[in-house]
């Protein structure tokens, strides 16, 4: 059965693929991003941090484990 919404997250199979990709240890995020992003802001302990397209919020998740006092993450999806 073709998806027809209008949000492609919400098409279950998508996003279950979506969500597989982008928790892989050699997603884009795991490999390049989140490290420059640590490279500009470590040490994040104590420091609050908006996160303007975060996907699933799990790095936001990383970073409080690490001290991070406050989160924020929005992302259009």
């Amino acid at each position: 059965m073709a998806y027809s919404g209008n949000d492609i997250y919400d098409n279950d199979e998508f996003f279950s693929r979506y969500i597989a990709k982008r928790r892989s240890e050699n997603s884009p995020n795991a490999l390049l991003e989140e490290p420059i992003i640590d490279e500009l802001i470590d040490p994040v302990r104590g420091k609050k941090l908006l996160d303007l397209g975060c996907g699933d919020g799990l790095y936001g998740k990383k970073l409080l484990e690490r001290g991070l006092q406050e989160y924020y993450g929005l992302d259009a999806s």
